[in-house]
């Protein structure tokens, strides 16, 4: 079953990330367009639509979304002994930042030309399972 699912931002694609691989389907003709044999708990595509970016217990994975073919790898949160330390990601509507959560209860931010982290963390009192950037 699909544990995350993001529409392309011009809204002609569809990915879908399982426990076994994601796929990435032609909206109009329902034709699959990519299969990653990579699992992603969640996912979502760049402002440009040439990327898609996922997250799972190995960290964050931004991949070409025509070709899957990883661009960057990294861990985004450095909790130990945690199989399921990542809950959640979002992309800037101007494309230029993620941010992601952890059970560390922790929101870190990313910069998505560099991949350097911008700022400090971000600390809850508990843990976040989810977020989003608003348009302004």
């Amino acid at each position: 079953w699909a544990l995350s699912v993001a529409y392309s931002p011009d809204g002609t694609k569809l990915a879908a990330g399982t426990y076994k691989h994601i796929i990435i389907w032609n909206l109009k003709t329902g034709k699959e367009l990519l299969k990653i044999e990579q699992w992603a708990y969640r996912l979502a595509f760049t402002a440009d639509g040439h990327r898609l970016v996922t997250g799972n217990y190995k960290g964050i994975r931004i991949s070409d979304a025509t070709t899957g073919d990883i661009i960057k790898q990294f861990d985004a949160h450095t909790v130990t002994n945690e199989p399921f330390k990542f809950r959640s990601l979002a992309i800037a509507p101007n494309g230029t930042k993620l941010a992601t959560t952890s059970v560390d209860r922790t929101t870190r931010f990313f910069d998505l030309t560099t991949f350097e982290p911008i700022g400090e963390p971000l600390e809850h009192p508990d843990q976040v399972w989810g977020l989003a950037f608003s348009e302004d």
